[in-house]
């Protein structure tokens, strides 16, 4: 139930739980579809299945006063 948009870019590589290689993301469709870049997902993603950003890694650091 997250939107792609808020979470992924151009250039992230994403890997499933199990650590199988999904691809490299090529652009955001939409909330819900993200277009990789070739050769594209090699191994069969299943439903509710956890995606992990492997690169690159982003910090965000909040500060307050």
């Amino acid at each position: 139930d997250v939107d792609a948009r808020d979470v992924l870019a151009p250039g992230d590589v994403l890997h499933a739980a199990d650590d199988a290689v999904i691809g490299t993301v090529d652009s955001i469709a939409s909330a819900t579809s993200v277009i990789l870049k070739a050769p594209g997902v090699e191994v069969a993603i299943a439903d509710d299945d956890v995606i992990h950003i492997v690169s690159p890694i982003r910090l965000i650091i909040g500060v307050e006063y």
